[in-house]
């Protein structure tokens, strides 16, 4: 399939579909040029505007994002009284998180939830921006990502739990001292949309601090450059960021790990 062919074609979600997937974190958002007139006063107004719905609040190291931006000091996160919800807030950077804090508690699916908070609460942003004489943020890129824990059951191994996940991963059996593989940082990234788009992708092991358990962590995070400043152009470049990213978690994992997550048949 040609890339191009990418854009054409009905969105994958359609096409895959999981039970229980391993998702544990979503996030959408987008980056854009720091306003001239944006100073720490907006993250506490903001607050204000928004503390209904987002009653806790934080203040954290900044995110380091695709171009640079040297007065970015802080990060301001707004958490819901779940803490399942979150939006995150610095001065080239808007998004909208869920994050699971309760086992079996399952992810708010693109199509049907996710998508639709990401608008009213970005729609909700640019009236408070409009509302106490904030410059709006001239959009650079948009942004999916999704971070997974895959467990490792028993004795498995880190090596062996790649080679269950991934595709492209090989066990070597013909290897003595390079046998046992007990750790493995990897970040990888590929281009798509004649290089308007970039797909990240990142490999570790973790620690689930729920319980402890053993668990190889990846995620991905795709970005998708715009050719407008419209409300329709944003969600076209999130829609294709979303596209992409499901293609790449599909052409990466194993037929059989998707069985095991739940894989359904195509929806009309």
């Amino acid at each position: 399939m040609q890339q191009s062919e990418l854009l054409s074609e009905r969105l994958v979600a359609s096409i895959a579909d999981f039970a229980h997937p391993p998702v544990t974190e979503t996030m959408l958002g987008v980056w854009f040029e720091p306003p001239p007139n944006w100073g720490v006063q907006i993250f506490g107004m903001y607050l204000v505007a928004i503390r209904d719905r987002y009653p806790r609040f934080e203040m954290q190291l900044p995110v380091p994002g695709p171009s640079i931006s040297p007065g970015t000091s802080t990060r301001a996160v707004y958490l819901a009284a779940d803490t399942e919800h979150l939006v995150q807030l610095q001065n080239n950077m808007f998004f909208v998180n869920w994050r699971r804090t309760e086992p079996g508690t399952q992810y708010p699916r693109y199509h049907e939830l996710h998508r639709q908070r990401f608008i009213e609460e970005w729609g909700d942003f640019g009236r408070f921006l409009g509302k106490e004489n904030f410059a709006r943020p001239v959009i650079v890129r948009a942004q999916v990502g999704y971070v997974n824990h895959v467990v490792l059951s028993g004795e498995q191994s880190f090596e062996d739990g790649l080679t269950a996940i991934f595709r492209n991963w090989k066990k070597l059996d013909d290897v003595a001292v390079t046998r046992n593989l007990t750790a493995l940082n990897l970040n990888a990234s590929y281009g798509f949309n004649d290089g308007e788009g970039t797909v990240s992708f990142w490999i570790q092991p973790a620690i689930r601090p729920s319980d402890n358990a053993r668990v190889i962590q990846f995620q991905f995070a795709v970005m998708h450059s715009l050719t407008g400043q419209s409300d329709e152009e944003l969600m076209r470049a999130i829609d294709q960021s979303h596209d992409a990213l499901i293609r790449s978690f599909l052409e990466l994992t194993t037929e059989e790990k998707r069985k095991e997550w739940g894989q359904r048949d195509a929806r009309s």
